[in-house]
C-alpha cells in the first residue's frame, strides 16, 4: 500500500470505534500546530560549501539469493553482515558481505523469541545493537544481537494510544480536531524508514482527514503543508508515556499543491535528525526535541523544481507515475560515520549521488540507477539497487571512491 493514501487500516480502526457514527465521517485526523506559516523554519542558517572532489565510484556487484524469500521487503546492515527482512514472512534471513547466505532467524509463532507476523519496518539500535521490530499489526518487538525477544508491545502503537478514547472523544474530535492527538496519526508508508537509539524510536507518520490532507485543495490544504506531522517519537518501554509529535513540512511546499513530491527521508547521528525532502535541494538538521537548528545541501542545476499543482486525489492518483518520470527530485540518505549519502534523479532522468562531509558537498557522482545505501563495511559501502526476477537473486553493489 502507497502510503500516501488514506490508510485502510486506520479507516477500519475508526470505524470500529465510532459504531453508529461510523456513517457520518470516513476518518478522523488532526495535524500540526505551532507552524504558523513557516515559522518553524524561521532563520536558520545554512551550513557548508561546495568542496567537490568525488566525481566517480568503483563498484561491483553481489547477488544475494532470494529464491526462499517474497522477493519484497527490507535491506539493513550491521558490522560485515547484511540482513534481509521479508515484507511477507516472518524471519530475518543474514547474508555475509559477499552476498553468501549465513542463516535464518526468528519464527513465526508466539513462543518465546517468535513473532507472530511479519515485519512491516525494522532497525538496529544505533545505540545497543539490538533489532527493533514494527510488524504488519504495529506490535513493537525487540531482540538482542541473539535474537532473544526482551519486548514485545502485545498490543500495537495506535491501540495503545487509544487505550482511554472512547466515542465521546471520537465525536468531540470530529466536530473539533486537535492538532496536538496522536490516536489520529498513521505510519508513513512512503518514507520506508524506522530508526531507533538507546531505546527511542522513530516513527515517520502521516494522517488525512476527508476536509483535511495535501489532495484537495478545497480541504484546508494549505494548512496541511504548513501543520502537519512528520515523526512521532516514543521510548519502548514507555510508549504511552513518552509519545511526542514533531516536524513539519517545509517552505517549499507551500507555494502549491504538490502531493506527488511529498516523499522524505531521515538519518541521524547522535546529536542530529537529518531531513530531506523531495522537492527541497536543503537538508535540515533537527535536534532531537524536534527543533529545526540549521540546513545544508545544495541543489542539483539539472532540478528545476517547477512542479505542476495537483488539486482531486483523482488527478493525484493519475499523475503519480507521469510526474515522477518526469521531474527531478531527491530520494533517499544515509549516514555512514561522517558521510551523508544522497540520491536524487534530475530532470534529464540521469540518477546521481550526492555525498556530504561536515555538511560540504563533496562529492557528486552519476550513477546508473536508484539505490539505497545500507552501510559501510573495511573501506568499501553496500547499497540494495534492485531484483533481479528472472534469476531469484538480489542485486547488492559495494563500491568505494578516490578522493
Amino acid at each position: 500500500m502507497d502510503g500516501n493514501y488514506i490508510s485502510n487500516f486506520m479507516i477500519e480502526r475508526i470505524m470500529n470505534r465510532l459504531g453508529a457514527l461510523g456513517a457520518q465521517c470516513l476518518l478522523l485526523c488532526s495535524m500540526g500546530c505551532a507552524n504558523h506559516d513557516g515559522a518553524y523554519y524561521a532563520d536558520i542558517p545554512h551550513e557548508g560549501e561546495k568542496k567537490v572532489t568525488i566525481t566517480a565510484i568503483q563498484a561491483d556487484t553481489i547477488y544475494p539469493d532470494a529464491a526462499q524469500t517474497s522477493l519484497l521487503g527490507e535491506w539493513l546492515m550491521k558490522d560485515s553482515v547484511l540482513y534481509f527482512i521479508d515484507k511477507y514472512a516472518v524471519g530475518v534471513k543474514a547474508y555475509d558481505k559477499d552476498g553468501n547466505f549465513i542463516s535464518e532467524n526468528i519464527r513465526q509463532g508466539k513462543g518465546p523469541n517468535e513473532m507472530a507476523y511479519p515485519a512491516l519496518i525494522s532497525a538496529f539500535d544505533e545505540k545497543n545493537g539490538n533489532l527493533v521490530i514494527h510488524d504488519n499489526f504495529y506490535y513493537i518487538l525487540r531482540f538482542t544481537p541473539n535474537y532473544e525477544m526482551t519486548y514485545n508491545s502485545n498490543k500495537g502503537w495506535l491501540d495503545k494510544l487509544d487505550a482511554d478514547f472512547d466515542k465521546a472523544a471520537v465525536q468531540e474530535l470530529y466536530e473539533n480536531p486537535d492538532p496536538e492527538v496522536p490516536q489520529m496519526y498513521d505510519y508513513n508508508f512512503s518514507a520506508r524508514r524506522m530508526l531507533c537509539r538507546a531505546d527511542t524510536v522513530y516513527l515517520p507518520v502521516v494522517t488525512e482527514h476527508v476536509s483535511y490532507n495535501g489532495y484537495e485543495t478545497s480541504c484546508n490544504a494549505r494548512d496541511f503543508w504548513r501543520n502537519s506531522y512528520l515523526f512521532l517519537t516514543f521510548v519502548i518501554d514507555d510508549l504511552e508515556g513518552s509519545h511526542k509529535l514533531f516536524g513539519h513540512y517545509p517552505p517549499a511546499y507551500y507555494k502549491k499543491n504538490i502531493p506527488v513530491f511529498s516523499t522524505y527521508d531521515f538519518c541521524m547521528d547522535r546529536e542530529f535528525l537529518y531531513v530531506s525532502f523531495a522537492a527541497d535541494p536543503l537538508i535540515y538538521a533537527l535536534d532531537k526535541q524536534g527543533k529545526v537548528l540549521f540546513s545544508f545541501g545544495f541543489a542539483d542545476p539539472d532540478i528545476a523544481g517547477d512542479y505542476p499543482q495537483t488539486t482531486t486525489l483523482e488527478e493525484y492518483d493519475e499523475e503519480f507515475e507521469r510526474q515522477r518520470a518526469q521531474y527531478g527530485y531527491y530520494d533517499r540518505i544515509f549516514l555512514v560515520d561522517d558521510l551523508l549519502f544522497r540520491t536524487c534523479k534530475t530532470d534529464k532522468n540521469i540518477w546521481k549521488l550526492q555525498l556530504y562531509r561536515d555538511y560540504d558537498l563533496v562529492g557528486d557522482i552519476v550513477i546508473d540507477g536508484p539505490m539505497e545505501v545500507l552501510g559501510e563495511y573495511d573501506g568499501r559501502y553496500y547499497a540494495f539497487v534492485d531484483v533481479d526476477l528472472a534469476k531469484e537473486c538480489f542485486k547488492i553493489i559495494r563500491f568505494s571512491y578516490e578522493e
